[in-house]
């Protein structure tokens, strides 16, 4: 499979907008609270892994942005190599997301 700018372009938005899904959208709040436990010092909440053979490392993965984006794009360009036909349309609809998430932000950023 060849791996061309604008494949790397629509995994690499892909990655960012499911990694994003996963670490900060609150649809993915009960999964989160399965493994962090949330704790407020000084007007800022903290999020620290839960205990457990299994809950901990989840936690620190779930709680780390960079730790899950590694793993999310193992996932994705794995598939996307892998499994074009079924992994191509996830990416794509993931990526057209994460561009519209970017779009929004700016526009609340610079417009109002």
């Amino acid at each position: 499979m060849e791996v061309t700018w604008l494949s790397l372009l629509m995994v690499s938005i892909a990655v960012f907008r499911l990694t994003h899904l996963v670490v900060y959208d609150s649809i993915t709040e009960p999964l989160r609270n399965l493994f962090l436990t949330e704790r407020e010092e000084e007007g800022e909440i903290f999020y620290e892994p839960r205990e457990g053979w299994f809950r901990r490392p989840a936690g620190e993965l779930l709680s780390c942005h960079w730790c899950t984006g590694f793993w999310v794009s193992l996932l994705l360009t794995s598939g996307f190599i892998w499994l074009p036909l079924w992994f191509g349309k996830v990416i794509l609809f993931l990526a057209v997301a994460g561009i519209a998430s970017i779009i929004h932000s700016a526009v609340i950023h610079y417009f109002f």
